[in-house]
């Protein structure tokens, strides 16, 4: 709504690049373009049921069950209790029930997960190490409540259409899976930039396409940018 009231206009389904740019002729150009998944050297990662923490986060694929998540980052953690939410009881429903004593408070916060199986898997030995200290105990007290399995110090040996085969230790498992999840960072896509730069005066780039951050980060260089044009 507030993009419609201020005047902006919206293109959606096409790519800019140089020749556009020539054309439009732009005073400037804010480049967000964010980042291009990083994938990792492993066996089966091509297989038909492996999909990014991005494609699930914006809703463009279908999650089994069953899950499994490699890496336990910020976007991993996240991407876990986005899956763990969905299909269960809304949140004000179960307090309702619980304030008149129909379910007990601990059965309340489960009730607000599916309890879907999951399982978070990082090889560091920290969970979520890339989020503030004042956010980071909350995230691991609502995996914790989701019944999220978060396996770390694991080394990853292949993905297979039953799962991913992890060693933890001197231990060998299957972590079963329908559907696995890579979570695994990015790469920042900061190619337009130099392309655009040979033909635009001023040419901003920012968030992740400009360094790998978090959100906070991001929307406070865009908000100076957009204040600087």
């Amino acid at each position: 709504r507030q993009l419609e009231q201020l005047g902006v206009r919206v293109v959606l389904g096409r790519a800019y690049d140089a020749a556009l740019a020539r054309r439009d002729a732009p005073d400037a150009v804010v480049v967000a373009t964010g980042v291009t998944p990083l994938i990792p050297d492993l066996p089966g990662v091509d297989l038909p049921h492996v999909v990014t923490a991005f494609d699930v986060l914006a809703g463009r694929v279908d999650v089994g069950r069953r899950v499994a998540i490699i890496g336990a980052r910020g976007t991993g953690c996240d991407t876990a209790l986005y899956l763990s939410e969905q299909q269960a009881t809304d949140p004000q429903a179960a307090v309702f029930l619980a304030g008149w004593g129909a379910v007990g408070p601990d059965r309340a916060v489960a009730m607000a997960y599916s309890r879907r199986p999951i399982a978070l898997m990082r090889r560091g030995d920290r969970v979520a190490d890339d989020i503030g200290r004042t956010v980071r105990w909350i995230l691991l007290e609502e995996l914790g409540h989701a019944g999220i399995e978060v396996l770390t110090g694991v080394e990853y040996e292949e993905i297979t259409p039953e799962g991913v085969r992890v060693r933890v230790g001197d231990e060998s498992r299957l972590v079963p899976a329908d559907t696995v999840i890579l979570a695994t960072g990015g790469i920042s896509n900061n190619g337009l930039a130099a392309e655009l730069e040979a033909v635009v005066p001023e040419v901003h780039l920012i968030g992740d396409a400009k360094k790998i951050r978090d959100a906070v980060d991001a929307i406070y260089e865009a908000a100076i940018v957009g204040r600087a044009i």
